[in-house]
C-alpha cells in the first residue's frame, strides 16, 4: 500500500474500528484514517465533497452487517 493515502472506515463496531485504525497506524506511517460509525454518515461525506477527488478515501474497509443500511445497502 503506498503512503500518504486516505483510508475510510465503516464499522458500527468500536472495538474493530479502533483494532483497524491501530493495525493501519502501526504499518502505514502517513496513512489518513477516516472512521465512519454508519453507512449513512458514509455516504453524507461521498455527497458533501463529491466534487473533491483529494477528499476521497483510496481504500474503505466497510462491515456488512450493521443496522439500518448495512454494507450491502452501501456497495
Amino acid at each position: 500500500m503506498e503512503q500518504g493515502i486516505k483510508v475510510m472506515i465503516v464499522d458500527d463496531n468500536l472495538i474493530d474500528q479502533m483494532i483497524t485504525a491501530h493495525v493501519l497506524k502501526a504499518t502505514y506511517t502517513l496513512v489518513e484514517i477516516m472512521v465512519m460509525d454508519n453507512v449513512d454518515s458514509a455516504l453524507a461525506y461521498f455527497e458533501k465533497n463529491q466534487d473533491d477527488p483529494n477528499a476521497m478515501p483510496s481504500l474503505i474497509f466497510l462491515d456488512l452487517d450493521m443496522p439500518g443500511l448495512n454494507g450491502f445497502g452501501f456497495l
